[in-house]
């Protein structure tokens, strides 16, 4: 038992090698740095949870903004993965919606640097974002109210990643509901950007 304990702490110390596993190690550190404090998280603290020294977070990803933009970038990257399996907006809403209930560090950060902006200039949602709607956007027709349906859809996901324990609390429903709800809201946000001749 102790060896087994032992074998578990020894493996959480091991510094990452290797230039992908730096990178992998810091770009998930820094994520979590930055949803719980924005851009004032360390690299130091980030240095620390990725187990490298701050030298490597220079070397690889140079000044903190550098580093904000590459992790905004990473976690867009895997997003548009998971959409390339997707053959409509609804099933690609879906499988964002349900994405994002299990990991919401980067809609967390980037409210953290919506909120840190002068507010005059576009926020890192309007740039950041891009690819993702982008290739949402591409699997339907551009009919009307299509981009407005879209943007009330992708405003729950955004909403729910941060919200969602307030909500679920607000209308007294138990953390056993939870998946129950989940399910649901990701099919009625399917349906939100459904257009009306397709679910007729």
């Amino acid at each position: 038992m102790d060896s087994e304990k032992e074998r578990d702490q020894s493996s959480a110390d091991e510094r990452p090698q290797g230039r992908d596993a730096v990178r992998s190690s810091i770009l998930r550190a820094a994520r979590v740095r930055f949803a719980r404090e924005g851009t004032r998280g360390s690299l130091r603290d980030i240095a620390a949870a990725a187990r490298v020294n701050v030298g490597l977070i220079h070397r690889h990803f140079g000044r903190k903004d550098e580093l904000v933009q590459e992790v905004i970038a990473d976690t867009l990257e895997q997003g548009v993965k998971r959409l390339d399996s997707s053959t409509s907006a609804p099933e690609a809403i879906q499988q964002m919606f349900l994405g994002s209930t299990g990991n919401t560090d980067f809609v967390r950060m980037l409210a953290w640097l919506a909120l840190e902006g002068d507010g005059d200039s576009p926020g890192p949602l309007a740039s950041a974002q891009q690819r993702v709607i982008g290739q949402v956007r591409a699997m339907s027709p551009q009919k009307p109210d299509h981009d407005l349906r879209l943007m009330a859809a992708l405003t729950v996901i955004f909403g729910w990643s941060i919200f969602s324990q307030e909500m679920l609390s607000a209308f007294d429903i138990e953390p056993s509901g939870r998946e129950d709800i989940e399910r649901r809201l990701a099919e009625l946000l399917a349906h939100i950007v459904t257009e009306p001749s397709e679910s007729a």
